[in-house]
């Protein structure tokens, strides 16, 4: 039984954790919390106990996938350039020289194609340092912008099933 996503359609959906009591009650009668990895819809579907056998919830809500693209990116106390080394609808991580911080606030600009405008994100937190990559989660974008970086998803997802 292949869930879809109950906003967009697509089958690129992935288990998450239940969030609060009346969701893990919930798991108790097979309803559990989904996250679409394309449109970012989270919803609650109905699954049958032995389509649950076996399946792991990860603590991400999005599946990253390895990418390659250069990012610039600004914020209060930090501006500089780096690399995106995998990338999801919530978020990347930047491999850089720059010094940042958990907590910090950027405005990126992810050239995910030589052909097209770089894709702006308004807000994205640190979430994470290790070594000289950040785990960085996007709060916010204008709705264009996460249609194009939908799209740049979508082709990693579609690249992805083919191998």
């Amino acid at each position: 039984m292949k869930t879809r996503c109950e906003q967009c359609g697509a089958d690129f959906v992935q288990r998450i954790r239940p969030d609060g009591v009346l969701e893990r009650l919930a798991c108790l009668l097979f309803i559990y919390p989904f996250r679409c990895q394309l449109c970012t819809h989270r919803f609650r579907a109905f699954l049958p106990s032995a389509a649950v056998l076996g399946q792991k919830v990860d603590r991400r809500q999005y599946v990253r996938f390895s990418a390659r693209f250069p990012v610039t990116f600004a914020g209060e106390t930090a501006r500089g350039q780096g690399t995106a080394t995998d990338i999801s609808m919530g978020g990347c991580a930047l491999e850089s020289d720059a010094t940042l911080m958990p907590s910090m606030v950027l405005k990126l600009k992810l050239r995910v194609s030589e052909h097209a405008l770089p894709v702006e994100v308004e807000a994205a937190v640190v979430r994470s340092i290790r070594s000289k990559i950040a785990g960085l989660e996007f709060v916010r974008f204008a709705p264009q912008e996460k249609y194009r970086l939908n799209q740049y998803v979508a082709g990693l997802v579609f690249t992805h099933r083919k191998d």
